[in-house]
């Protein structure tokens, strides 16, 4: 988990620095790439929540009680 952190707080580090090229912050292109940005960050952030609360590599380690396949599933949906 703390892998899948790190990677979360390295997205958010790449994403800003590359929209911070985007040119003026009230240009549309950057509120464009602003809000793709918050987008990925946010889908990437409740992706980590659920793999920290599934756990489908290690189930009996995960918070919900679950085998492994049904982690998946719902990792899935």
């Amino acid at each position: 988990m703390l892998l899948d952190g790190l990677a979360l707080l390295a997205l958010w580090v790449a994403a800003r620095a590359v929209v911070g090229q985007l040119g003026e912050p009230q240009s549309h292109l950057s509120r464009l790439g602003h809000q793709l940005l918050l987008a990925l960050v946010y889908w990437r952030a409740f992706n980590f929540v659920f793999r920290a609360w599934l756990r489908p590599a290690r189930p009996a380690a995960g918070w919900c009680r679950s085998n492994d396949q049904q982690a998946r599933r719902l990792l899935r949906a």
